[in-house]
């Protein structure tokens, strides 16, 4: 049942996604139900979230269908929501194979790994044996400032005191900020995986990948901050500036250690 998927178990829903045709017609009807379709901004968002979905179908017959019966719901071309579909679908595999390059992005390099790092731990066959596999490698590298490495402190409380993984009372017990967030890592569109052990895998290399992303950044900060206290003259900074010198040699020897 559409509605039972959606509300008890997001990762459910995404299977019946890929599985069951009649999971649209309920995913459009509540959208349609929860935003105003007389306003541009209701419409921005019932088309945006119902493709999210509609990326996922394979068949073409399929996906046409409720494109035409979207175009009808918000009284937008056919074609427009074709158009869109696939910037929805071209971003989708952007992110589902993070690169490294010069374009610009709207999210930096490391959201958006945090993102897909999620997505695998949580769409595992064994959420808590990833997590602990990416804890081990991230350790106290990461700030836990943003949204999606707050979500990996609340794993870890969630297994320190659940063996299995239950993603409804997890979802449930998060702070509202972080649903969405949580809510986007559960359907995240992933890379087909041949087994768990493969999976782990690319979650190693991903953890590792943000370690050194991490590093490097905190040594940034650092040496800006080591250029200002230069600049000044009195004891108590040069005792500081000790502190930071030595805490920067020290990060560049994890560094040195990840590339190893």
């Amino acid at each position: 049942d559409a509605d039972e998927a959606l509300k008890n178990d997001a990762g459910a829903f995404k299977k019946a996604v890929r599985d069951d045709v009649g999971v649209f017609d309920y995913l459009l009807q509540k959208l349609v139900a929860d935003n105003d379709t007389g306003t541009a901004e209701g419409k921005k968002q019932i088309v945006s979230e119902f493709l999210s979905f509609i990326a996922l179908v394979q068949n073409e017959i399929v996906k046409e269908h409720y494109l035409r019966k979207l175009s009808t719901e918000v009284g937008t071309s056919y074609e427009s929501i074709s158009k869109e579909l696939q910037r929805v679908s071209t971003s989708q595999s952007q992110v589902a194979v993070p690169k490294q390059d010069g374009e610009k992005k709207k999210r930096s390099r490391d959201e958006l790994l945090e993102e897909y790092l999620l997505a695998l731990i949580i769409q595992s066959e064994r959420p808590k044996e990833t997590l602990t596999r990416t804890v081990a490698i991230l350790s106290e590298s990461t700030s836990k400032e943003r949204a999606y490495q707050k979500i990996l402190s609340h794993l870890l409380d969630h297994f320190a005191n659940n063996e299995h993984f239950d993603g409804k009372q997890f979802g449930d017990g998060l702070p509202s900020e972080l649903v969405p967030s949580f809510n986007t890592s559960t359907l995240f569109p992933l890379p087909a995986f041949e087994d768990q052990q493969k999976l782990v895998v690319e979650v190693e290399k991903t953890a590792a990948t943000l370690r050194k992303l991490y590093l490097q950044k905190r040594m940034k900060d650092l040496a800006v901050e080591i250029t200002q206290k230069e600049s000044e003259d009195n004891a108590a900074v040069d005792e500081e500036l000790e502190m930071l010198r030595k805490k920067y040699s020290e990060l560049a020897s994890q560094l040195e250690a990840t590339e190893l």
